[in-house]
């Protein structure tokens, strides 16, 4: 695998070239005054700035070329070309790697010389190799591309999942870490060691290695249809993963920063969030209008990718009913817990949410849909709310707090179903009713059911400062 840098990837694309490719490449053709602008905004002192989000996806563009030339190069060869950046990659699965590309000279940096023809096809497009970077790396080395090994399959650096787990550690324990804690075995910490707070930075390097482990591991196993089958659970539960889970359920449900709102699904959110901004200035606790800007002071869990894969909260009250049963063991893993603001999982009133009321009676509390309860504590900082009880049986889900014409409003000439299952033809879905109807009509919604809903609400904010003595 050969491996070489271009030298000043960023600065060698300038003011000229930005301007040049805007003005003739066929995805764009911009007018030249646009294309002036343009490349003043993206160039700071003639040159694409190194940090700014747009150099690299414009230094993409204009190395476009490059990739195209190279890759046919390396076609030619048998060999597989690939670029990050400024770093260019050629690997091949032949006995000897082709002169054509690089041969050895004992007097070359590294050992190795490039070839005048793959030479002459990175000057033509404007770039320089930076040679005292290059190198060979053979099947027996560790081969290493932008940060990655890439022997067997590709995958992070045992070093840097180390460290990972050893920041994580510290974290669960103390409630902070060293960005760089390593051991002995791997890489030296930066000197001073950055002491971390906060989440975000080591949430960033599990979100990584997950990345890359889970799709080569994925990878693997679509080229072996037997192995899928014999380790889809080993694929589902493997240790980065179960790492990575619990470093996010530290996040949301034990070192939050605010109190916690879990729905079942988007369209809760989008109910909740309009319903504090109609009914502000009313709950101040929950959150305020500022500018027209709505900032809210409880936090609303996100339904996003990470929430459905790693934490199983993918919507739907049988993961509910998972959280909190194993909530309070959950959390007893930690020897840190701060546990400053209360988790709220919030749930409609009827059949569908046995399995949260099954799993409060494991925890031995009384829940039913004909009990008026504001709040069903759990443990820990966990509590269970419903949607508000109706006559005759109690049952409601959380639609039932709008008002009836808001709810037989049509779109397109079709009307609301609250099922799951609907006719496209002449039904519109939940969530085109919270995103069409409910938050671009909030202003005129009337939001007053919802009021003894986020009674309770309010009820579980007040109850924890109670609970916590403060």
């Amino acid at each position: 695998m050969l491996t070489l840098d271009l030298e000043e990837f960023f600065p060698s694309v300038n003011f000229g070239r930005v301007r040049g490719f805007s003005l003739k490449n066929r995805s764009f053709e911009l007018q030249p005054k646009v294309a002036t602008i343009v490349a003043q905004i993206a160039c700071f002192q003639n040159a694409l700035p190194q940090g700014a989000p747009s150099s690299p996806i414009i230094s993409n563009l204009v190395a476009h070329v490059l990739d195209i030339r190279l890759g046919k190069l390396a076609a030619t060869t048998k060999c597989t070309y690939s670029r990050y950046a400024d770093d260019l990659t050629f690997s091949t699965n032949q006995k000897e790697f082709p002169a054509s590309l690089a041969y050895e000279s004992t007097g070359a940096p590294g050992g190795w010389v490039l070839a005048d023809p793959l030479l002459t096809e990175i000057q033509r497009a404007g770039f320089t190799v930076h040679s005292a970077k290059t190198r060979m790396q053979r099947r027996p080395s560790h081969q290493i591309v932008t940060g990655l090994t890439v022997n067997e399959k590709v995958n992070v650096r045992a070093v840097y999942y180390r460290a990972a787990r050893a920041m994580c550690d510290s974290l669960f324990k103390t409630g902070r870490y060293f960005r760089g804690a390593l051991s002995s075995k791997t890489l030296p910490p930066p000197t001073p060691p950055i002491r971390e707070d906060g989440i975000a930075y080591l949430e960033g390097v599990m979100a990584h290695i997950y990345h890359v482990k889970h799709t080569s591991d994925i990878r693997s196993r679509r080229l072996d249809p037997k192995k899928e089958a014999e380790d889809a659970k080993q694929l589902r539960y493997p240790g980065y993963r179960e790492l990575f889970k619990k470093l996010l359920y530290f996040k949301h449900f034990v070192a939050l920063d605010r109190p916690l709102i879990v729905c079942e699904g988007k369209t809760d959110n989008i109910y909740l969030r309009s319903a504090f901004k109609a009914l502000d200035p009313k709950y101040p606790g929950l959150a305020e209008v500022d500018k027209g800007k709505l900032v809210t002071k409880v936090k609303l869990l996100r339904h996003s990718r990470a929430e459905h894969d790693i934490l199983e909260l993918s919507g739907g009250s049988g993961n509910l009913g998972n959280l909190v049963a194993r909530y309070g063991k959950s959390i007893s893993r930690y020897a840190y817990r701060p546990l400053k603001h209360p988790v709220i999982v919030l749930i409609d009133n009827d059949s569908s949410s046995d399995p949260v009321f099954g799993a409060l009676k494991q925890q031995k509390v009384t829940v039913s849909h004909i009990t008026s309860d504001s709040f069903y504590f759990v443990c820990f900082n966990l509590y269970v709310v419903k949607t508000p009880e109706l006559p005759p049986k109690g049952i409601s889900c959380i639609e039932n707090l709008f008002d009836a014409t808001i709810l037989r409003k049509k779109l397109d000439g079709k009307t609301l179903s609250l099922a799951k299952a609907y006719d496209s033809k002449t039904e519109y879905s939940k969530f085109e009713f919270a995103d069409k109807v409910i938050r671009a009509n909030f202003s005129t919604v009337d939001f007053g059911g919802f009021v003894p809903l986020l009674d309770r609400i309010v009820a579980v904010l007040k109850d924890y400062v109670k609970r916590r003595g403060s």
